[in-house]
């Protein structure tokens, strides 16, 4: 669907946002065994903190790296990047407040 967005709607810009107390990030910064099926859920999301701790942290670092992931795993999102036809941006939203804080 981004592709499609990107490549044939010529949409500008990509936003990723991730979101304060994320219950995804939680259990991938944690060491708790979990099931076969949501550690497989949860691996990627390990990749992207790196082992943080703080969970505001985690949440931007994952969402950082899903970003990133996306121009990785798309030759579609990364030649519009790199050509200028798409920016790419980062963003936290924080659920309490309804502020969005842009990260990249």
């Amino acid at each position: 669907t981004v592709e499609y967005s990107v490549s044939v709607l010529k949409t500008p810009l990509l936003m990723v946002m991730g979101h304060s107390g994320c219950v995804a990030v939680t259990p991938a910064m944690g060491t708790n065994p979990l099931t076969p099926s949501l550690d497989r859920m949860i691996q990627p999301l390990r990749q992207n903190i790196r082992g943080n701790s703080d969970l505001e942290e985690a949440g931007k670092r994952n969402a950082l790296g899903s970003g990133c992931t996306l121009v990785q795993r798309s030759t579609v999102l990364a030649d519009a990047k790199a050509s200028g036809a798409l920016k790419l941006v980062v963003g936290c939203f924080q659920l309490n407040s309804g502020v969005v804080t842009l990260i990249e």
